[in-house]
Parts: C-alpha cells; sequence; structure tokens
C-alpha cells in the first residue's frame, strides 16, 4: 500500500511538472521557514524519495501475531519498528546547489491493535454452580476475603488466594517439589464466578470468566450435596466446560489459518517462485522468524476431582455415595467421562466431603492437590 501511495504521488507530482505548476506537497516536503511565498512558487523539487523501511523492521514477528505471556521473556520482543524519519537537506545537494532549502518529512507511524486477554495463572481453580459454596471453601483454605451470600453470584470477579503450606514454624503442613526442584512454600486457588447452562453461550458470566480456568493446574469441581443431583450437576458443569473448549479450539483454528496466509508489510518483496532467480529478484530485507504456534493443554485432560460442600446437612449421604460410584466408574471406564472427550482425564478421580463453613474435611484438600501437581 505505501509503494502504492507513493507512485500514486509520483505521477501527481510528474503531471505538476508537465503543466509547468510547482510540485510542492505540504504533506510531504519541508522548505525553509525563510523561504518567502514568491521564491516557492519558483522552487523546482526533485520526484520524491521511494519508500523506505527500518532494518529494524526485520525484527518484527510476521502478522497477525498471538502471543501467550505467561512466563518472563528472556530477551525484549519488537513489535513494531516504526516509522521511517524524514531525509534532511544535506540529502538534495547538487553540483548546482549546495545549499539546498528542502528536505522530507517522516514517514506516517505504523498502527498495530492489540487485544490483550487476561487469564489469572492459579495452580487451583473452583468451578461450580451459583451458591455451591465455592467462596466459603477459599476461605477455608486460604486467609482470603471472598465475599459470601446466600445468593447466587456472590462473585462477581475472580478471586484468587494463597494456601501457606511452610510458614516456616515447625514442619511444612505439606511437602512438595516443583518441576525446577525447589519446595513449595505454598500454592494459589482461583475462585471463578459460577456456571450456569449454557455459560459458554455467554450466559450468566459466560466466557468473560470461564477463560481463567485454561491456566490452573488441577480443577475442582464444587458441588454442593443438598441442591440437588450432584451426578447431574457435575455432568452439567463438565459439559459447560467442554463445549468452551470446543469454542477456544475453534477459534485457535481460525486464526492459525489467517496465520498461514503469507503477509508482508510494503517494502518486503515476495521470494521468487523459480530458485534460480534468487540473485536476480533481491528481497529488499529479510523475512522475520515467525512466531511459534501455541500449545495450550486440553482443559479435560488437566487432573481433577470432586469436592462435596455441606456434607454435614442431613439427606447427603445417599447423594454423595451416588457421586462415589459414579466417580469410580468413570476411572474404571465402565462409564463414559462427564466431557465426552477421548483423552480426558480419568486416573483414580476423588470426591472430598467437607463442610466449608466448619472447617471440616478442608484440611485434605492442599495434600490431594499436591499428589495432582506432582503428577
Amino acid at each position: 500500500m505505501e509503494k502504492e501511495h507513493w507512485k500514486m504521488e509520483q505521477e501527481v507530482g510528474e503531471e505538476e511538472l508537465e503543466e509547468g505548476t510547482p510540485s510542492y506537497r505540504k504533506d510531504r516536503w519541508l522548505v525553509y521557514p525563510g523561504t518567502i511565498p514568491s521564491e516557492l512558487s519558483r522552487m523546482k523539487f526533485p520526484k520524491l524519495p521511494p519508500p523506505r523501511r527500518s532494518h529494524l523492521a526485520a525484527l518484527e514477528p510476521e502478522a497477525p501475531m498471538w502471543l501467550d505471556l505467561d512466563k518472563h521473556m528472556e530477551t525484549p520482543m519488537l513489535i513494531a519498528a516504526g516509522a521511517m524519519g524524514g531525509l534532511g537537506n544535506p540529502h538534495f545537494m547538487t553540483p548546482y546547489n549546495s545549499r539546498p532549502k528542502i528536505a522530507t518529512r517522516g514517514d506516517e507511524g505504523l498502527k498495530i491493535s492489540l487485544q490483550l486477554e487476561l487469564k489469572i495463572l492459579a495452580d487451583l481453580g473452583l468451578v461450580g454452580l451459583p451458591n455451591a459454596g465455592k467462596s466459603t471453601l477459599l476461605r477455608a483454605l486460604s486467609n482470603s476475603r471472598a465475599r459470601v451470600g446466600n445468593w447466587a453470584f456472590t462473585t462477581l470477579q475472580p478471586n484468587v488466594g494463597t494456601v501457606v503450606l511452610d510458614n516456616h514454624k515447625g514442619r511444612p503442613l505439606v511437602t512438595s517439589r516443583r518441576p525446577n526442584g525447589e519446595l513449595r512454600e505454598n500454592f494459589t486457588v482461583a475462585d471463578v464466578p459460577g456456571l450456569i447452562e449454557d455459560a459458554h453461550l455467554d450466559k450468566g458470566l459466560g466466557l468473560g470468566f470461564l477463560r481463567h480456568i485454561e491456566r490452573a493446574a488441577v480443577l475442582a469441581f464444587v458441588i454442593d450435596l443438598s441442591a440437588g443431583d450432584a451426578v447431574a450437576a457435575l455432568k452439567l458443569l463438565w459439559r459447560e466446560v467442554s463445549e468452551y473448549e470446543t469454542l477456544r479450539g475453534k477459534e485457535l483454528n481460525a486464526e492459525t489459518e489467517r496465520r498461514m496466509v503469507t503477509y508482508r508489510p510494503p517494502g518486503r518483496s515476495p521470494p521468487p517462485s523459480d530458485p534460480s532467480d534468487v540473485l536476480d529478484s533481491p528481497h529488499l530485507d529479510p523475512s522475520p522468524k515467525p512466531l511459534p504456534f501455541l500449545t495450550t493443554t486440553p482443559i479435560s485432560s488437566k487432573p481433577w476431582f470432586v469436592v462435596a460442600t455441606k456434607a454435614d446437612l442431613p439427606d447427603t449421604q445417599a447423594n454423595f455415595e451416588a457421586l462415589l460410584q459414579y466417580l469410580g466408574e468413570v476411572s474404571k471406564g465402565t462409564q463414559a467421562h462427564p466431557s465426552n472427550r477421548k483423552h480426558a482425564w480419568k486416573q483414580n478421580v476423588q470426591a472430598v466431603p467437607i463442610s466449608a463453613i466448619q472447617g471440616e474435611g478442608v484440611q485434605v484438600i492442599p495434600q490431594l492437590v499436591m499428589d495432582l501437581l506432582d503428577e
């Protein structure tokens, strides 16, 4: 586009010269501040220089860019090289004019549209229906002061709590090591707002918060034993997560297809079709290295377990036993995974009965989370 624009300007300039009118263009040329209008009308301007491109442009990644910034970058990355500055009056010196009074303006700056998406990094993600007790569980596990209420959608934004494993006052609560060999002193828990049916269609709080569970290493499905069939509630949650995973997969595939289309900024010539023409058709600058394609872990393949809340209430034992039987069949393979995914996690799926408000049964969760993280 820039090259075509330059050609159009050249054609306009040549037409003006043929007609005997000045070829001065205010948007392209700069003249000495002391130049009077009558002198400007008699000045002859050379052809506009061809477009130039900064050598830093070779470091730019090919568009469209799709970056995952979940880790600190070892070296900075150049996203936009910027435009070239104008040519000063020494560039237009000739044997007949040793003191030119003209210069060119700098090129217009590069415009880039960036879409930033925040995804909370947490070791454990809590997934559940509204009012299932996720915030109460978060408060029981950590020192978080998440809002708790007896109504749906108490949590309107993700809350993150930290579970301390080693406070350096005796033996640690749980002993576990990170992939780099360091001892874990804590782990983080993300409380995601409640999901409802068709949340993947952006109903309820929808897609705005479903994306946060993508970064969780372990998922805990929080089921309220007093709110009806626990197995049906678990299947509903997994169905929404699975549909969201399908939706994100389609978006990623679409972005990948768009990246497969060759894109070259102005000033970069296409590669020759015949290898023998390499010397005859040199590139204006080297092609940048393409960014690696994103590799994300499917949500269904993450380790997970079930936290059965409000187990201290009457008439919840039968519901919990039915949940245990269902999870046992899923682990053995006699029942399909609730997400209906082929490579979903099925290894010894457990259910932990707790009373978060009483703090009963919560103490076994850190050890279970560490065991799953170590796997």
